[in-house]
Parts: C-alpha cells; sequence; structure tokens
C-alpha cells in the first residue's frame, strides 16, 4: 500500500500580527478617538493574548476590549457599523449584547440591524449572540419577540433566526432548553425548509441535524410528515437535515431517503488488508455490487472506522463511499481510497482498527489492522 503525506492544511484561521487588522483598527479609530486611544488599545490587545487565542476567542477578546476601552459604547456601535473592516464589523453584535443584554427587546432589535450587515462575521456573530440571549431569557421569550423575522424581505434577518435557535450550533453554547425540547422549533422549521434563499435552507438543515443528535425520534417524525407534500426545496433541505442520521446508519432516516431492502444485493470486497498499517498510508477500498432483483436499488454504502480513543474508550467515524442506485441485474465496480492520517491534528493512537462496511444500515463485512504508533 501507499505511503503518502497528508497535505497541509491551513488550521483554523486567526488573526496574526502579519495580517490587516491593526492596519484595519487604526484606519477605523484614529478620527474618532486619536493615536493615543490607538497606543492603548494596541497595548491591551497585546498584554490580552490575543494573538494565541483561537478566532473564536479573539472575537470574544476585541470585542470585550473594544467595549471597556470608550466611555460612550453606543458611539462606538456606530462607528463599528459603518467600519470597511469586515473583522470590526464583526464585533458590533457583540457590543449590541453588552449594551442590550437585560433589554431583551431593544437587543433583538439591534441584533437584526448588525445581522444584516455585509459580511460573514457580523452575521455569524450576531446568531451566537442571539443565542446567548435566548440562554439568558428564555426560549419563549426570545422566539416571541423573533419569530416575525422569518417574514423578513432580507434573507440575512430570516438566516438569523434559523441560526440563532440552533441547539447546538458553531462556536457557542448549547441551548439546553431547546435539546432537551425542540417542539417549539416546528413551525419556524417546517417554513424556512422551503425558504426560497439557499441561504436560510441551508441554516434550516443545520438546524434539523442538530435536533437529531438529541432527538432523532422526533427529527424522523417530523420530516416523515414534511415529505408527504414536499417540493424540490423542501426535499434537499430535509435530505441535508438528516445527514447525521444517515451517516449514523440510521435506519429510518435511510427508508424515508429511499435506502431500505437489500436482500437481493451482493456485494464482494476485493483485495486483501494488510494486517499492520502505518501512518499515511493509502488503504484501496474496491468493491464489486451487484442487484440480483428484479427491481432496482437505492443505496448508500460507508464504511465505519472504529479506532482506539482516550482510556479505554472507542471512537467512531463514518466515510461515505458511494450513493447510487444500482438497476435491476445490474453490476458496478466501486473503488475509494481512505488515507490513514492524523485527523484533525488528533494522533492516531496505537491499536486495534476496525473497517466494517455497510449498506443502508447494513453491515456487510469487516476487517480489521493494527496501528503500532
Amino acid at each position: 500500500m501507499e505511503i503518502r503525506k497528508p497535505k497541509k492544511s491551513q488550521g483554523v484561521p486567526k488573526q496574526k500580527r502579519s495580517g490587516t487588522l491593526l492596519q484595519e483598527i487604526k484606519d477605523t479609530f484614529i478620527h474618532p478617538y486619536g493615536s493615543k486611544y490607538l497606543k492603548d488599545l494596541n497595548n491591551s490587545i497585546e498584554n490580552s493574548g490575543f494573538w494565541d487565542a483561537s478566532l473564536s476567542e479573539q472575537m470574544v477578546i476585541l470585542s470585550r476590549l473594544l467595549f471597556d476601552s470608550v466611555d460612550d459604547p453606543k458611539h462606538l456601535l456606530k462607528i463599528l457599523k459603518n467600519s470597511d473592516s469586515e473583522h470590526l464589523k464583526g464585533c458590533a453584535p457583540s457590543i449590541v449584547y453588552l449594551l442590550y443584554s437585560n433589554n431583551p427587546g431593544k437587543c433583538c432589535t439591534e441584533l437584526r440591524s448588525v445581522g444584516k450587515l455585509n459580511g460573514t462575521w457580523p452575521q455569524e456573530d450576531a446568531q451566537i449572540m442571539l443565542s446567548q440571549l435566548t440562554i439568558k431569557h428564555g426560549v419563549d421569550s426570545i422566539l416571541s419577540i423573533t419569530e416575525s423575522w422569518l417574514n423578513d424581505p432580507d434573507d440575512r434577518v430570516r438566516r438569523l433566526l434559523v441560526e440563532g435557535f440552533r441547539p447546538r450550533g458553531v462556536w457557542k453554547e448549547h441551548i439546553k432548553e431547546l435539546k432537551n425540547d425542540p417542539k417549539p422549533l416546528k413551525p419556524i422549521l417546517k417554513k424556512a425548509i422551503g425558504d426560497d434563499s439557499l441561504y436560510v435552507r441551508k441554516a434550516a438543515a443545520n438546524n434539523i441535524n442538530d435536533i437529531s443528535k438529541d432527538n432523532p425520534d422526533i427529527v424522523i417524525s417530523w420530516t416523515k410528515t414534511w415529505l408527504k407534500r414536499s417540493n424540490k426545496k423542501q426535499k434537499w433541505s430535509i435530505k441535508q437535515g438528516l445527514r447525521g442520521l444517515l451517516r449514523d446508519n440510521n435506519k429510518d432516516a435511510l427508508a424515508l431517503l429511499g435506502f431500505n431492502q437489500t436482500d437481493s444485493l451482493q456485494v464482494n470486497w476485493k483485495g486483501k488488508l494488510d494486517k499492520t498499517v502505518k501512518i499515511n498510508t493509502i488503504i484501496p477500498l474496491r468493491f464489486s455490487v451487484r442487484n440480483s432483483g428484479d427491481s432496482a436499488l437505492n443505496l448508500k454504502i460507508q464504511m465505519l472506522l472504529t479506532a482506539p480513543g482516550k482510556g479505554n474508550r472507542l471512537r467512531t467515524k463514518t466515510f461515505i463511499l458511494a450513493t447510487l442506485t444500482l438497476k435491476e441485474k445490474e453490476s458496478r465496480i466501486i473503488s475509494k481510497n481512505f488515507h490513514f492520517v492524523d485527523y484533525n491534528s488528533t494522533p492516531r493512537l496505537p491499536g486495534k482498527y476496525t473497517m466494517m462496511v455497510s449498506c443502508n444500515g447494513n453491515e456487510i463485512k469487516k476487517k480489521s489492522f493494527i496501528y503500532s504508533g
């Protein structure tokens, strides 16, 4: 088997001293606040651990430093809204939260305003701050103020609502209330999955996927009903929302999307797997599949890699090998290469690794190898 070094990753992007942030700060604040303010702000940034922090931590640190550096945060908010820097605009939602989090109505109004500023950072941070506000004041309180946003003509506002109420989300604290009971989200998602904007439909799918991690039966129940009267846009959103359950080989989710019985499927895993494997090895995966039946089969073929975890625990990751329709009496060859590398900067641990291939949630065959480190 081939040994190949992994491609170098950019890693998690973050601000660096060599980047443009300090110049953007200067361009934004030199006129309203002057050179002494800039000097003090730059010293605060240096002493805060900003450059060593992750990107999400950097946004929190910078927003807090900016808020504490001025006597009039409301004026600061106006400056940030009008800044040419997307990074500094991205601090505006956090400033809104620091100013108005004890006044939910005012805070939501301001988050709606900054959440439709141009650029990824203000939109993403507005979603995080809406989530924080929900945790602080409760789902019913904030949803009663914001649910009308789903009818807003601006798709950035509609997305803000759907993303802001994700039970899990990215770079934010989980909304435990929604993890325990996601039912308040049902009418929002029912409408959002058919939104004219792909930007909003992606958010709806993300939200459904979040819910499925804690409440798979609820998601199956909702999507089963929605699919009965669904158009192309709605079907796309539902399929994307079920992606986590599909990766987990949830048979109910697979059946909903037409991946069901495989009695007439014949699979042969070709080739041998070495007993021991080195890091960076390319492991070829080659299968012959044949439909011996008299009707077509919709197939989702996946490989589940079970690996040693910390302590005595095992960890499993799923890789999609193929999604296809196999006509009656049709045969195909499926070939994929699996690159055995350190995943997301987490070193592979020595021990036994098991590769289990499944089709539509049914196990086909297992093979194992040893990695000695």
